[in-house]
């Protein structure tokens, strides 16, 4: 080890700091840090980290924020997701955003609305920013909880959701929105090269490849009326083209690959998919069979379940055994098709023909079936696996181990007693990632079971529970938890009103909490239910002395 720590002093800080322009901070700091003072102060002085903080440990985020200088940030990834909850307030706990002053990225993740409302307020302070992302294109129960849906269509004038400052708008090269944008500023005054919207009217569309002359990448989805798209416009500089539309009525040479030939001559990429029915689906295909499309742009299309579509881009990545790809397309061998397969859904054990997957992350198992027969599926790959039932489950557990990259899997069958005595023999330490349904019988013998059975998760996701002293017990008992998310089922009282106030007091009581640092999000699941949601995100714990 000596002889190494000697080597890195030996490498000039151009060479290290050119290694780091490869690596998240996180990446940094846990491979090189405190290696020795040489290497320290190179990254004291590097000045241009990358901030991803999505799905990150709370103990990791709390070091990053202590170690790394704001003003050396050039790139930052926030998220409030459920494996981070509340990560944004208390980001800002410990910064301004003004102390971002080589902040050229930023990317929002299911940010909460507080913290929403803050950023685009006070954007006009990052003036170096020149990329801009906002994902909030699944408008989930958090975010309609917490007014999102309100917010975003009170700030915006149609389709909407978001409006920019227009001083921020001029200065960004690349803007994703999973929503809507309220363009208040003109079109011809904005520098964008890059733009992606999730939720886009044909007028916007016109408007942007009118005006917009200089974006050379575009992905837009349209809603609402599409009757008038055949009077799109074309970019001279647009070179990377995706374009999707929900639903496509009349209109029919908008499915015609000649006049897509017109529009797409001066495209690099160009991918599309559109909802709609077609009769004559062969005479449509032929459109596309030609020549430009095949030899010059190597450019292939299907049409599947009332959708035309470019593969391999929006090929299907979920998929029900037995699996029969389309036989309207024009791409001359179908092997594309069984790669894009990502998540396979097994409903009946027989006719089982999988030979051809090859790339399956994600297995549901629907029925009864022996894990023998799963042999036919190169499991190599296979990261999650979901099971409908509690059949036939011990033997499923039993070959967890044979399944080495494995680490996820859910239980959607309501467990029992009996399923605890079943696999008291599985015990499997693989598994890092555990999505349960609970019984309300005997819950604690089943809860103990668990813990017993899993030893190593750390991320739990539980529904539903009755009663707090189970919450408690189960961030108690798997030691290594990092974050966690219980539905909790109870009635509305004073106390629970409080818990939206001080969401740390619905989990008071554990005890491994009580040394270490962890932020907790209390939500109600509907106004009209007595389900709520707390969402964990666990520290690194003190060890008591």
């Amino acid at each position: 080890m000596p002889h190494s720590i000697d080597f890195l002093e030996q490498l000039p800080i151009e060479l290290l700091h050119t290694t780091f322009d490869y690596l998240w901070a996180n990446e940094i700091i846990y491979s090189f840090y405190n290696i020795n003072i040489y290497i320290n102060n190179i990254i004291h002085t590097y000045s241009s980290y990358r901030f991803n903080l999505q799905s990150i440990r709370k103990s990791h985020f709390d070091n990053i924020c202590e170690i790394i200088k704001v003003n050396r940030v050039i790139s930052l990834r926030l998220s409030d997701d459920d494996s981070t909850p509340n990560q944004s307030k208390f980001f800002f706990a410990y910064f301004h955003l003004d102390q971002f002053i080589r902040l050229r990225s930023l990317s929002l993740f299911d940010i909460n609305i507080d913290s929403l409302k803050f950023i685009i307020s006070n954007l006009n302070q990052l003036n170096q920013l020149r990329s801009l992302s906002i994902h909030c294109n699944s408008i989930n129960k958090k975010f309609i909880l917490q007014g999102i849906h309100n917010y975003l269509n009170d700030t915006q004038s149609k389709f909407g959701l978001i409006t920019i400052p227009s001083n921020v708008l001029i200065q960004l090269i690349r803007l994703n929105l999973g929503c809507g944008l309220n363009f208040e500023e003109h079109l011809q005054s904005l520098n964008l090269r890059y733009l992606t919207l999730e939720k886009c009217d044909i007028q916007t569309l016109q408007m942007i490849l009118s005006t917009m002359t200089q974006l050379i990448f575009l992905n837009i989805c349209l809603t609402g009326d599409t009757s008038s798209i055949s009077h799109v416009p074309t970019s001279s500089s647009l070179r990377w083209l995706t374009l999707k539309i929900n639903e496509l009525i009349g209109k029919r040479d908008l499915v015609n690959g000649n006049r897509w030939k017109i529009l797409s001559k001066d495209l690099i990429k160009f991918n599309f998919k559109f909802h709609v029915k077609i009769i004559n689906i062969n005479s449509i295909l032929d459109s596309f069979r030609n020549s430009y499309w095949l030899l010059n742009k190597r450019w292939y299309v299907a049409y599947d379940n009332q959708c035309l579509f470019t593969v391999p881009y929006f090929a299907p990545i979920l998929t029900h055994s037995p699996y029969n790809p389309t036989i309207y397309s024009t791409i001359p061998d179908n092997t594309i098709f069984y790669d894009q397969i990502k998540h396979l859904v097994i409903s009946k054990p027989e006719n089982i023909m999988l030979n051809h997957l090859h790339n399956v992350d994600e297995l549901t198992i629907e029925c009864s079936i022996f894990p023998e027969l799963l042999s036919i599926v190169n499991l190599n790959r296979l990261k999650h696996l979901k099971l409908a039932s509690l059949d036939n489950i011990e033997l499923f557990l039993m070959h967890l181990n044979s399944i080495p990259n494995l680490s996820k899997l859910s239980i959607n069958g309501n467990l029992t007693v009996d399923f605890i005595e079943y696999t008291k023999s599985c015990r499997t330490k693989q598994i890092r990632t555990l999505e349960i349904v609970t019984s309300t019988e005997d819950l604690s013998y089943i809860i103990e079971g668990l813990i017993y059975l899993f030893p190593q998760i750390e991320h739990l996701r539980i529904s539903t529970i009755h009663s707090r002293k189970h919450i408690i017990r189960l961030i108690d008992g798997f030691e290594y938890l990092l974050n966690a998310s219980f539905v909790l089922k109870c009635s509305s009282t004073d106390m629970n009103k409080r818990w939206f106030l001080k969401p740390g007091l619905s989990i008071r009581e554990v005890r491994r909490l009580n040394n270490g640092t962890f932020t907790c999000q209390f939500d109600r699941l509907s106004t009209d239910s007595s389900l709520y949601e707390i969402n964990l995100w666990i520290g690194e714990q003190a060890r008591k002395s």
